[in-house]
């Protein structure tokens, strides 16, 4: 049983007096203008509720050169709030020249961690046959590698990357070494695997799917079928390569266009699925690397 008060609440024979409420807000500005005000007002709507911001957690993250890189803080509300190039937001690390390096050496880190964690009790263990040590390396390792990975757009060097990870891990697990002699493509047939880069793949086409479900109003939806402003303006330097142009790429050569697709998605998810099923599920070496 449980009793609350206006200013205090009891458990038991427990009771709490002093009442905290935290929460994570993301807050999109086009100017720092627009931006100051934006706080301020949020200062003073959370005081009138009893609540403080806490500003020594806030953080601004400029993108598009819209802050002078020499400016390592802004003033608001008579606090500083520090001007950073990356935080973790939801589990992610999200940075300001808008790449996925950084994220994705961060998971791999944290899933060689895991590897590392496993392996006395669970790689070196004599008596787990094989498809055993498989069957944890799937449901304990592999999550953590691809958290967030529906959004990532890799390159060259991060597809090998990601796919060395998965076939040195294989080979950690089997007790396999350099002189064996064992291909990436029997270590994958002989252990009923796919390359990680097959996987990420799934992931994404699952989600360029998911979104076109959604409502007109979704913002997802909107951002993903939004066309670009003939007002814009590319940056200077070699132009990246969108997350959007990685999925096209995709699309063609399961031999769907982007339009097309994401129609297909919409009308017909469930044949959307198997051709993305089809597509990714590849035996051996895989194509998409």
């Amino acid at each position: 049983m449980s009793e609350r008060s206006s200013c205090s609440a009891s458990f038991g024979n427990v009771k709490i007096s002093h009442l905290d409420f935290a929460g994570d807000a993301v807050i999109f500005a086009e100017t720092p203008y627009i931006l100051l005000g934006v706080l301020k007002v949020l200062n003073e709507e959370s005081e009138l509720l009893g609540l403080r911001v806490p500003w020594v957690k806030t953080n601004i993250q400029a993108f598009n050169d819209i802050l002078d890189a020499a400016i390592l803080s802004v003033p608001v509300c008579g606090e500083d709030i520090e001007v950073t190039e990356g935080f973790t937001f939801l589990g992610s690390d999200i940075h300001v020249p808008a790449g996925c390096e950084p994220e994705v050496n961060r998971r791999l880190g944290r899933a060689w961690g895991v590897m590392d964690s496993l392996d006395h009790g669970v790689w070196c263990c004599w008596y787990l046959c094989g498809r055993a040590k498989v069957r944890v390396f799937r449901p304990l390792v592999l999550p953590v590698l691809f958290f967030g990975c529906e959004t990532w757009t890799l390159t060259r060097d991060l597809r090998w990357r990601l796919n060395s990870f998965g076939t040195r891990s294989l080979q950690r697990i089997f007790g396999y070494h350099w002189l064996d002699f064992v291909s990436n493509k029997q270590l994958l047939r002989e252990t009923q695997m796919r390359s990680v880069i097959c996987i990420v793949l799934e992931h994404q086409l699952q989600l360029y799917g998911h979104v076109a479900c959604f409502l007109d109003a979704d913002p997802a939806h909107q951002i993903i079928s939004a066309r670009e402003s003939r007002e814009w303006r590319r940056p200077m330097g070699r132009p990246r390569v969108s997350w959007l142009q990685q999925v096209d790429q995709h699309l063609k050569e399961m031999g769907m266009g982007q339009a097309f697709a994401w129609g297909m998605a919409r009308r017909r998810p469930l044949e959307y699925r198997r051709k993305v099923d089809a597509a990714t599920h590849c035996s051996g070496t895989c194509s998409h690397t």
